[in-house]
């Protein structure tokens, strides 16, 4: 709760992106919100994504495949 009231500046109890955007601009540890990533980590974001999926793919391929041979 003390990490949110210090995120809500006026103190009305709710973040507004405004706020988020703020507190991301303040501290670097506190994510991304509102920010661009660099387009290299976005390259590297998006390829590690397709990698998992396509992984996950081939997994239920070959339970597919099992799974008709019997």
């Amino acid at each position: 709760q003390a990490q949110f009231a210090a995120l809500g500046r006026d103190g009305d109890g709710y973040l507004t992106r405004e706020e988020l955007i703020a507190a991301a601009s303040d501290d670097d540890r506190s994510g991304c919100c509102g920010r661009s990533c660099s387009p290299q980590e976005d390259v590297k974001r998006y390829l590690g994504d397709w990698l998992l999926i396509g992984l996950s793919l081939l997994a239920m391929l070959s339970l597919a495949g099992t799974r008709n041979r019997t």
